[in-house]
């Protein structure tokens, strides 16, 4: 189950057909595309895409195909119009570090693509939004287009640009209502005071929101039909370089080959200087669909610009002369960092609320980064339907504010690399020179690390590898995933509390005791001869084979309780005249013995203390007694104890340490009993032992 809010997308241009996608991966189905042109008709030269979107459209599936209309794209080349080197900067690390190589490619391409993967009927032509209404609190934001077609949604998302009409629209739709204006308003009973309240108490949008965006400089970009590649030898190369001609006369020319054998250009100035534009300036509401192509033209035909010289041979008027007629256009080099991105069920994203100077690299790349966690922050909404408004802009606050500080340092240094490379000047050429031909690869690398810190993917997808050695930072986790981790732990944390709950059980059913012994006339509880020792039953050692003795790192408290429970037993059976079968452990080390037999006839219960000289832990209890006071055929006892003769079967610690048990002895019963230890004993514990039980009456 997922949200399933109505959205409404104003603009197909490469921010919107990119959100397009990702809420097609998110099953997010129900949304429009409105765009105001009649045909899609993408404008641009080059775009430099890098590790920071690469990586999510591997995740996305179609990374394949902008390798294949692509070139990897290795560093810049700074040049003056003498063609001498200025400088050099290298991204050749950029692969290793990062995962991916930075790669160039045509915007028109790269359009043509996001295009592909989104369905045809979902693009709507000829729509130019001219208003914006979000006063129905219940049934939505409305849009009107020029063609009288109204459309309600849940969200409007503005991705129509720098010159964005949603923008606008939106921020007319936040000013406050004059006091005069509202008890107008309430007079004629057109509105209630309550529904107006939460405007007046609003503050306005920031003075900055309301000024035009900063004009940098003028540009004009085009890309050539396929070039010879014998004439230029540029293009046979598997990679690409970005070549910046910095001319002194006032302008600055960039070149870069991309596949296909084609070649993007651009040209920038503060003020190319036409001769239809001297001494004029701008007007504020300028738009640049008013420069037409021969504007363009003017432009091209300028002696400096035309005959500056090309590093792979030839001249700029070579490469405009392979320039479709009509495909080169002229735009303004703007920038802005806007403070308000949205407001009630409004969202704007790419240049509509950042707009960056497109040579800088920027624009595009921080237009999809919005898409991304946009689509991440409307995937944590409830499902379904049951989201509110509350919900809307609790998603819009955690889009704001993961990418209003890294879109806005965007913007900054975009104008800073404009100024730099754009600057007029002798200080201005002495500071490139100086600053190109020495800057440390440390501090290249360190500046890449910033711009390439944060990598993210989209939440609900399968993630994809970091391929790079520099791993991004991490990403917030979303709503399902928090949920299936506090899952998983209260899943977990049950599971231990019933795997603690059963090992108490078997603690206390494993529970190590021995009947008291009889007193007398008195029969024990219980079916004396039926009862199964619960030493037997819970110690599996001893069944027939290796016998496991206890670790020697066992506390001292459980080998006296053991004892206690051995001396219990040999009480039990000193009153009893026995003929059996004795198993004891022959001979006894020099390491171990007893120390007392501290028993007096009549007491329930007696004690036996073993200690060993190097302070081992080394007995345990009697394994099985089973004894009648009226008739007992035989008794087995076996008492282990750690044992260093050479006979008998084998005996292993539970610490992995071995030795041998001694084998068992035959003992007659009455008075004609033999001694069971030999001549051959070596064990001054077992004889203290014999002596003991002869005190005390026992049949051997």
């Amino acid at each position: 189950m997922v949200p399933d809010p109505r959205i409404i997308i104003v603009g197909a241009g490469i921010a919107g057909l990119s959100l397009a996608i990702m809420l097609e991966r998110a099953k997010m189905y129900r949304y429009l595309i409105l765009e105001k042109s009649p045909k899609v008709r993408p404008q641009g030269s080059a775009i430099v895409l890098n590790a920071i979107v690469l990586r999510c459209f591997e995740q996305m599936g179609f990374l394949h195909e902008v390798m294949a209309v692509s070139k990897p794209t290795y560093g810049n080349t700074f040049l003056d119009e003498d063609l001498n080197l200025i400088g050099q900067l290298s991204s050749a690390y950029f692969g290793q570090r990062y995962g991916y190589s930075n790669v160039v490619l045509s915007r028109p391409d790269f359009h043509e693509i996001l295009h592909r993967h989104v369905p045809a009927h979902k693009i709507l032509y000829s729509k130019k939004v001219l208003s914006l209404d979000q006063t129905g609190d219940f049934t939505g934001p409305q849009i009107q287009c020029s063609d009288n077609s109204v459309y309600t949604c849940d969200i409007v998302v503005g991705a129509d640009g720098a010159y964005s009409g949603v923008r606008q629209s939106l921020y007319r739709s936040i000013q406050p209502i004059p006091k005069r204006v509202l008890a107008k308003l309430e007079s004629q009973g057109l509105t209630s005071k309550s529904r107006w309240s939460s405007n007046t108490a609003r503050a306005s949008i920031p003075k900055s929101d309301q000024e035009s965006l900063r004009v940098d400089q003028h540009a004009v970009i085009g890309i050539t039909e396929p070039l010879d590649p014998d004439k230029y030898q540029i293009l046979k190369e598997g990679s690409s370089m970005v070549t910046t001609i910095i001319n002194k006369k006032g302008f600055t020319a960039w070149l870069l080959p991309i596949a296909k054998n084609r070649m993007c250009w651009g040209l920038a100035s503060k003020g190319f200087g036409t001769p239809s534009e001297q001494g004029q300036e701008l007007p504020a509401n300028f738009r640049v669909s008013e420069w037409g192509p021969e504007t363009v033209n003017e432009i091209l035909k300028l002696d400096h610009i035309k005959t500056q010289k090309l590093p792979f041979g030839g001249t700029m008027q070579d490469l405009f002369d392979k320039t479709k007629q009509g495909s080169a256009g002229r735009i303004m080099l703007e920038d802005k960092a806007f403070k308000t991105w949205y407001h009630k069920r409004t969202v704007l994203i790419g240049d509509a609320c950042h707009k960056t100077i497109p040579f800088s690299g920027m624009g595009t790349l921080h237009a999809i980064l919005d898409c991304i966690l946009l689509v991440n922050a409307l995937y944590d909404m409830p499902d379904e339907e049951d989201f509110s408004s509350e919900d809307i802009t609790r998603a819009f606050k955690m889009y704001y504010a993961q990418r209003f500080e890294s879109a806005s340092a965007a913007v900054k240094a975009s104008a800073q690399i404009s100024q730099f490379l754009g600057g007029t000047g002798v200080w201005g050429h002495w500071l490139r020179s100086t600053t190109l031909s020495n800057i440390p690869e440390s501090v290249v690398i360190l500046t890449s690390d910033r711009v390439l810190a944060y990598r993210p993917l989209l939440n609900f997808l399968p993630s994809v590898p970091d391929h790079g050695t520099k791993k991004s930072l991490p990403q917030r986790p979303s709503r399902r995933d928090r949920e299936a981790v506090k899952r998983t732990r209260e899943e977990e944390r049950q599971r231990r509390k019933e795997e603690k709950e059963a090992g108490r059980r078997q603690c206390k059913k494993n529970k190590l005791s021995v009947d008291p012994p009889a007193k007398d006339g008195v029969e024990p509880k219980g079916d004396s001869q039926n009862q199964v020792d619960p030493i037997l039953k819970a110690d599996p050692s001893s069944a027939p084979g290796a016998t496991v003795l206890p670790s020697r790192s066992r506390s001292r408290k459980r080998i006296r309780s053991r004892l206690s429970s051995v001396s219990s037993a040999l009480y039990a059976a000193s009153s009893l005249s026995l003929d059996g079968i004795i198993c004891l452990p022959r001979p006894f080390p020099p390491c171990s013995y007893m120390t007392a037999v501290r028993s007096e006839i009549g007491k329930t219960h007696s004690r036996v203390g073993c200690e060993d000289r190097q302070d081992h832990q080394t007995s345990r209890s009697l394994e099985s007694l089973h004894h009648s006071r009226e008739a007992l055929p035989s008794v087995v006892e076996e008492l282990e104890l750690p044992c260093g003769c050479d006979a008998g079967q084998e005996l292993v610690h539970e610490d992995g340490s071995g030795c041998s048990f001694g084998s068992a002895l035959k003992v007659q019963g009455g008075d004609g009993g033999m001694h069971p230890f030999g001549r051959d004993s070596r064990s001054r514990g077992l004889e203290r032992l014999w002596t003991v039980g002869a005190e005390r009456g026992w049949t051997f």
